[in-house]
């Protein structure tokens, strides 16, 4: 009860710090929210005031994991594939190779370097799933940045539209990549005849997922009332990721599964994820909180230079990532003139997605790379919460959907 008790006054501090100064300090400087509350956990965590002990942080586990499944059903529920076909082909382009650029060189490089410089040949179970979950991080995009711009500018224009369908595929993918590394490299043992494989874990996942999303839709069909709605979504994301949290797989992605098959099926898909929506910020905060409170300062004190290397290495390739893939999408487009040469520094904004899933990796692989994993993704994420609204103000301009001047 006292766990509770902490969480619930901590949010509420945190909403109260966001309404009354951030957003005071984001108008005149001009950055995205979400930081504060990142900021927030690391003032109450273990390494400063121990108002959330190790003891609580741990407590919260199950709370965190109806946080990130929310998430993922959150983003599944927006997606529909009728809405595929109305998307031009350089939307798609742009996407994959953006991912995958970005996948493939932070995934990479951080296998080369806990495989051999820091000594983690023995263990591969550690190495390749913090290499890989690195990757799936840095892949994801969050439609914050352009958000505040479009806000703020009003910006609206084909490049805008383009932007916003890119960083929801991209969200897709993102999780997706990251939901299969508990597949393939899955932590844990059956109780079974004999263990599972990877491609009978992946099975269980996507089945699962789709499963649910059969029953939610069978036994509340059209229903009306948003009270039994949302008694009934948090029950099933309750349920969907326990389950992911017995079986060390991705809450986040078991839910958005559930959340496409909800959204390509139900007739009263508006309605849910209006009813979503109405709880969302609060397990926005939860996973915020959560990861600044997690995060192990005492480590990084103590090999500041490592932690160092390894986030200044991240950000680098990054938005080397997210560069190389815009530009080879501008330079394979049939019509080049229509997509601005510079579009995937648009993309560099990270958000919460990125958070939860470092936060989900925590909960399952912890070892001698966890503590650098979640650095180099919490710094990335303040570092380009900052820095990428003015990036994405600046394809617009090229692009001509708003004013230079403004």
């Amino acid at each position: 009860m006292l766990t509770i008790i902490q969480l619930i006054a901590i949010l509420a501090i945190g909403y109260l710090s966001a309404h009354f100064l951030i957003g005071k300090l984001q108008s005149k400087f001009f950055f995205t929210s979400g930081v504060e509350y990142i900021i927030l956990g690391v003032l109450v965590g273990p390494h400063v005031t121990n108002v959330m002990t190790p003891d609580v942080v741990n407590q919260l586990s199950p709370v965190m994991s109806l946080s990130l499944g929310s998430l993922g059903l959150l983003y599944g529920l927006q997606f529909r594939f009728r809405a595929l076909a109305q998307v031009e082909s350089d939307a798609y382009r742009l996407t994959f190779l953006e991912v995958l650029a970005t996948f493939l060189l932070i995934s990479g490089a951080f296998a080369l370097l806990f495989w051999y410089p820091l000594a983690g040949q023995d263990d591969w179970m550690a190495v390749f799933p913090s290499a890989l979950a690195l990757g799936a991080t840095a892949a994801v995009s969050a439609p914050a940045a352009l958000h505040v711009v479009k806000q703020h500018y009003k910006a609206q224009g084909k490049i805008s539209e383009r932007l916003e369908f890119v960083i929801s595929l991209n969200q897709l993918l993102g999780i997706t990549l990251f939901g299969l590394i508990f597949c393939f490299l899955h932590v844990g043992e059956t109780s079974g005849i004999r263990p599972l494989t990877t491609a009978e874990w992946a099975v269980v996942n996507i089945g699962f997922g789709i499963v649910l999303g059969i029953l939610f839709y069978l036994f509340l069909g059209k229903e009306e009332s948003k009270n039994l709605l949302l008694l009934a979504l948090l029950g099933i994301v309750v349920f969907a990721s326990g389950a992911a949290y017995y079986l060390n797989l991705s809450p986040i992605f078991i839910n958005l599964v559930l959340g496409i098959m909800l959204a390509n099926t139900s007739s009263i898909r508006h309605r849910l994820l209006e009813v979503l929506h109405s709880v969302e910020k609060p397990f926005y905060v939860v996973i915020l909180v959560f990861a600044g409170a997690a995060w192990n300062l005492s480590a990084l004190a103590e090999r500041w230079y490592l932690f160092a290397l390894c986030s200044g290495l991240y950000l680098l390739l990054r938005y080397w990532g997210k560069s190389l893939g815009g530009y080879a999408a501008y330079t394979s487009s049939e019509n080049p003139e229509q997509l601005p040469r510079r579009i995937g520094l648009g993309l560099l904004s990270q958000g919460a997605v990125a958070v939860a899933m470092i936060v989900n990796y925590r909960q399952v692989y912890k070892n001698e790379f966890t503590d650098i994993a979640i650095t180099c993704v919490l710094i990335s994420v303040i570092l380009y919460e900052f820095i990428s609204p003015k990036l994405t103000k600046n394809i617009l301009i090229d692009a001509n959907e708003i004013q230079a001047a403004k």
